[in-house]
C-alpha cells in the first residue's frame, strides 16, 4: 500500500475505495458516538477529507482504519467541545468496548492488501483450471455472456454451461481458500 499518492504523485484512485471500504463501520462508530445521523455524516465526510488531506503521515504497514478512527475521535471531540456537551452521550466505556470490537474484526493488514490478495489468489486458481472450463467462466463471469451464447459458442448445452460454471465457482472458491489460508 502506499501513502495515498499513485505513482505520478497525484491523488490515487484507491484513496476513494479503500475509504469506501471502512465508509460502514466508520458511520457506526461515529453515529454510536454522537448519537445523530445527520450529524454523523458530516462527521464521517470531514473524517475523509481530513484523511485525504493528511494522506502523508499515514505509516505504511499499520492499520489504516485504526488511523481513520483517530481521526474520527478527533472530530468526534472537536464537534463536542464546540457544541458544549459531552463528546459520547454513552460514556468513555462503551466507546472502548465499541473500537475494541473494531479492532477485532479488523485484519493485520489494511482493506486494500486484503482486496490484493484475494485478486491473487483468484487469478492463480483460474490458471489452474482447465482450458475449457476457464474459457467457461471467463465467457460467463468476465465478459457477462449468457449462458445460452457461450453454450451456442462452445457448442454445449445450456444445461452443461451450467454445471461447468457450479463446477467451476466451487473449485474456485476451494482453491482461493487454500491458497489464503497458507498466507497465515
Amino acid at each position: 500500500m502506499t501513502n495515498g499518492r499513485n505513482e505520478g504523485g497525484g491523488p490515487g484512485a484507491w484513496d476513494r475505495e479503500l475509504l469506501e471500504m471502512h465508509k460502514p463501520w466508520l458511520m457506526s462508530y461515529l453515529l454510536a458516538a454522537c448519537g445523530d445521523y445527520h450529524r454523523a455524516e458530516d462527521l464521517l465526510e470531514e473524517t475523509f477529507m481530513t484523511a485525504y488531506r493528511k494522506r502523508d503521515t499515514f505509516t505504511q504497514g499499520t492499520s489504516f482504519g485504526g488511523w481513520l478512527r483517530e481521526i474520527a475521535r478527533r472530530h468526534l471531540l472537536e464537534a463536542a467541545r464546540a457544541a458544549k456537551r459531552q463528546p459520547i452521550p454513552f460514556g468513555h466505556d462503551l466507546l472502548v468496548k465499541i473500537e475494541d470490537e473494531i479492532d477485532s474484526k479488523q485484519q493485520e493488514d489494511t482493506a486494500l492488501d486484503f482486496w490484493e490478495r484475494q485478486k491473487r489468489a483468484l487469478k492463480a486458481c483460474l490458471a489452474r483450471l482447465s482450458a475449457k472450463l476457464r474459457r467457461v467462466i471467463r465467457m460467463r463471469y468476465l465478459e457477462n455472456v449468457s449462458s445460452k451464447d457461450v453454450a451456442r459458442t462452445l457448442g454445449a448445452s445450456v444445461s452443461a454451461v451450467d454445471v461447468a460454471c457450479h463446477r467451476g465457482r466451487a473449485a474456485l472458491a476451494e482453491c482461493v481458500r487454500t491458497r489464503l489460508a497458507g498466507e497465515e
